[in-house]
């Protein structure tokens, strides 16, 4: 359903604030004519209020790639611990089976000392219980010697690495089948949103795509996420439709109405908290964009 276009703050206060609005100022001023009677008048704050916008949008995505990058870093750091961890316990495990084998050998051969000496002597009861000493001492030495070959053979085994399949996050999405063939071709042409920040950021221009009820797979719908995400614009920045020229029609064929503004539910957000009505948020834009299109290279990312 068409945006009827909003005049006053009474009307536009009955909008919730994560839909976008259409703006209709005061005056019958075209496009061109702005540039040429408020070009000197033009409030630098219009260009601030611009700025800040785009500077809010980076480091929101700076602060997910951020968060992605040190969960990351956690997950390492938790294999690289447990990877210790293992090795410690090996470490001592082996520590442990040498120092009782060697104390169980040591028993043994005291054994047959006293074994020996009760023979010569002709003490039947001490030979008896070297006897028995030497057996328990046998027993000790034959299941330490089976636990040293084990951590022998598993240390001649190598672990079998763990490698993290690699998934082409293209041919993941091909694959999806919760996605409309028109999602996947629109992905098709946007695949950095497939990963990282960009995708996080893709999520949430779904989301609010949803909650201004628009359709998944409508025009309406990607025209939305193409200017959440900074898309209709070459330089990447985002993505404010200049007003159309006196030249350019409506679909009935007549004069478009330059006096339109459209706000997206994220600036309508930012002039909230900048304190600025949205009718002033919205001039400032219409002016911004005029004074762009009068002078691309004053207000182009390098200036």
């Amino acid at each position: 359903m068409a945006l009827r276009a909003l005049k006053t703050e009474e009307e536009i206060a009955g909008i919730p604030l994560d839909q976008e609005i259409l703006v209709e100022l005061p005056g019958a001023n075209t496009a061109d004519e702005l540039v040429v009677e408020k070009k000197a008048e033009i409030d630098p704050a219009a260009q601030t209020l611009q700025d800040q916008l785009e500077a809010l949008k980076r480091e929101s995505a700076d602060r997910l790639a951020k968060t992605e990058r040190e969960a990351n870093e956690r997950i390492a750091k938790a294999e690289r611990e447990a990877s210790e961890l293992r090795t410690r316990s090996q470490s001592l495990e082996g520590d442990i089976i040498n120092g009782g084998l060697a104390a169980a050998q040591s028993e043994r051969d005291s054994a047959k000392a006293a074994l020996k000496a009760a023979g010569e002597a002709g003490d039947w009861a001490a030979i008896a219980d070297a006897q028995s000493k030497i057996g328990r001492a046998e027993a000790k030495i034959l299941s330490f010697e089976s636990g040293a070959a084990e951590i022998a053979e598993r240390k001649e085994v190598k672990p079998v690495e763990q490698t993290r399949q690699v998934i082409d996050p293209v041919t993941a999405m091909q694959a999806n089948p919760n996605l409309l063939p028109v999602e996947k071709e629109w992905l098709g042409k946007h695949q950095d949103a497939l990963v990282g920040a960009r995708n996080n950021e893709l999520s949430v221009g779904y989301e609010r795509a949803m909650k201004q009820g628009l359709h998944r797979g409508s025009a309406e719908y990607f025209s939305f996420l193409e200017d959440f995400m900074g898309y209709k614009k070459p330089d990447g920045d985002i993505s404010v439709q200049a007003p159309p020229s006196r030249q350019e029609r409506d679909g009935s064929g007549r004069p478009a109405n330059n006096n339109v503004v459209r706000l997206t539910s994220e600036e309508r957000e930012f002039a909230k908290n900048m304190g600025v009505t949205e009718l002033e948020y919205a001039k400032n834009k219409q002016l911004f964009e005029a004074a762009k299109k009068a002078d691309p290279d004053k207000y182009s990312n390098g200036r």
